[in-house]
């Protein structure tokens, strides 16, 4: 079975917090659960072509490093670019990220 960024984060982390793996997936998705998919498509058109592109790496669960190697910037630039990412799409953790992009596809 593929695991999204999201899941496999929940799975790794469910232990720590007594919960199943599932519930976490579940609660981490209930910011973005009864958006329509229009209104998901809106929120990522905010984005510049350097952010969705930094978006979508972040998602496949790349660290800042790993996406400042790919694209050949600094992980200070990536951090920048995540900030705005954040504050656009109104969110503020990096699986609300994954969650959001896993809904559009």
């Amino acid at each position: 079975m593929f695991q999204t960024p999201a899941r496999r984060w929940s799975a790794d982390h469910a232990s720590c917090m007594n919960v199943k793996p599932e519930e976490v997936a579940q609660r981490a998705a209930s910011p973005f659960a009864a958006v329509p998919r229009s209104d998901i498509l809106s929120l990522l058109e905010l984005l510049s072509s350097r952010e969705h592109e930094i978006a979508v790496l972040v998602a496949r669960g790349l660290s800042n490093k790993e996406v400042a190697l790919n694209l050949r910037i600094s992980p200070w630039t990536v951090s920048a670019h995540l900030r705005r990412i954040f504050t656009k799409l109104d969110i503020r953790r990096r699986i609300e990220l994954c969650i959001l992009l896993a809904q559009f596809r």
